[in-house]
């Protein structure tokens, strides 16, 4: 999981415009450095939707970039810009159609790097949360990327689910806004699947997805979601909301 900021710089070079988009479309072809010693606003306006290595190396650099290029990146849209990919990705990353012989790409399949591109790209967002300027950026506006959140959690792509999982239990730990947009998220999910139970997400995905850590990631964003409410009312909702679905059954087959 991200690191956590409590909420409460050095410069850095930038190259001119000019030698920055001089025939480079792609941050795959791009070094670390060359990111980072960038404007990022030109960082952001070559980021691609396509699921090629840009992701990995803008990962890189968004982990190792200054707070002053961090800030840069948020003010030019770039966190923006990452939850376009997001959903994007996510949308090409439907199941194959029923006409479709077994063992054949469907045209909805997810291919291989799209499956890698969607979570190489939930990575890139974690690794803007790493920085206290990008967590903070996130809280102020995560209201607005719920969809695009929701999305990724009905991706075939247990790893990238897993980390969009981790990513809400950080927020929730970070700030009380936070857990706001976590309750949202899941709303979302369910109001998109047509299931009217918020938490119906989660407890399925434990029952149907074998992947160990994935399981211990959606137990502890459940722990966190009790844990850190305060209202007494409101912990009895959730309470209800669990037993409905199905979330006894589920401590039951854990002993």
């Amino acid at each position: 999981m991200a690191h956590l900021w409590k909420r409460t710089s050095a410069p850095v070079q930038l190259l001119a415009r000019e030698s920055v988009m001089s025939g480079l479309n792609s941050l795959g072809k791009r070094s670390v450095e060359s990111i980072v010693t960038a404007e990022p606003a030109d960082i952001v306006d070559i980021l691609s939707e396509k699921a090629d290595s840009s992701f990995g190396r803008l990962r890189q650099a968004l982990k190792q970039c200054s707070q002053e290029w961090m800030k840069g990146f948020l003010k030019s849209g770039g966190l923006e810009k990452l939850f376009s990919c997001l959903r994007a990705l996510s949308a090409a990353g439907g199941s194959r159609p029923q006409s479709a012989e077994p063992g054949q790409q469907g045209q909805g399949s997810p291919s291989l790097m799209t499956a890698v591109g969607l979570l190489q790209c939930v990575m890139c967002i974690k690794a803007v949360m790493s920085n206290r300027d990008g967590l903070d950026y996130l809280i102020d506006t995560g209201r607005e990327q719920v969809k695009s959140l929701a999305s990724a959690l009905r991706s075939k792509n247990a790893m990238a689910k897993m980390q969009v999982v981790d990513l809400l239990s950080c927020l929730i730990l970070y700030d009380p806004a936070g857990r706001r947009i976590t309750l949202d998220v899941l709303q979302q999910y369910s109001t998109s699947r047509g299931l009217t139970n918020r938490f119906a997400f989660l407890i399925d995905q434990f029952r149907t997805e074998e992947l160990p850590s994935y399981q211990t990631s959606l137990l502890a964003l459940l722990n966190c979601l009790l844990k850190t409410e305060r209202d007494q009312e409101q912990r009895y909702s959730i309470h209800s909301d669990l037993r409905a679905s199905g979330f006894n059954s589920l401590l039951t087959l854990l002993r």
